[in-house]
């Protein structure tokens, strides 16, 4: 098991960087802390050929590129506060209506125009002998229009039995 680190690329010139997880059996994981992004899932088969299995850019600049912005696929990415669509994006809790963004015709889609997938995500934990990797956010009281303080964190982990673990 480890875990390797490589330079992912900038955004206003705050480094993201790639997580690769890999272990014995030649499965390999990487993760990105641009959106706590699942950028790429590389499995050998049984002679030993290396596949990959994901939708993924190998460079920040991939996820900016005009045609993935044009389809906005989400590859890989941590959605959030909220996955799917909200209906006029809008919603009324306790009383009070909050207006999101309109997305996707009328309605508010994975969070809104900056989302959790959109975020540099604070890199917690590191544990290149378990092949692990905590990243943490903080969405503040009114951050895309929705009410309240969220923290959350999201753990990647791979095993040696092929598991590709995720907890949030």
């Amino acid at each position: 098991m480890k875990i390797l680190t490589r330079p992912f690329g900038s955004i206003n010139e705050v480094a993201v960087d790639a997580y690769i997880l890999e272990n014995s059996n030649g499965l390999k994981v990487t993760i990105t802390n641009y959106g706590a992004t699942i950028t790429s899932i590389q499995v050998p088969d049984k002679d030993g050929n290396v596949e990959e299995i994901v939708c993924g850019f190998d460079t920040l600049d991939g996820y900016f590129s005009e045609a993935y912005l044009a389809n906005a696929p989400y590859f890989g990415g941590t959605v959030g506060r909220y996955c799917s669509q909200i209906k006029d994006a809008q919603f009324i809790l306790d009383g009070q209506e909050y207006q999101l963004a309109k997305m996707v015709g009328e309605n508010n889609l994975h969070g809104g125009l900056v989302g959790f997938d959109k975020r540099i995500w604070e890199v917690e934990l590191y544990n290149p002998e378990e092949a692990a990797i905590a990243m943490r956010l903080v969405s503040q009281h009114l951050e895309e229009g929705f009410p309240g303080n969220v923290e959350v964190k999201v753990t990647f982990s791979l095993t040696e039995a092929n598991a590709i673990q995720i907890a949030y």
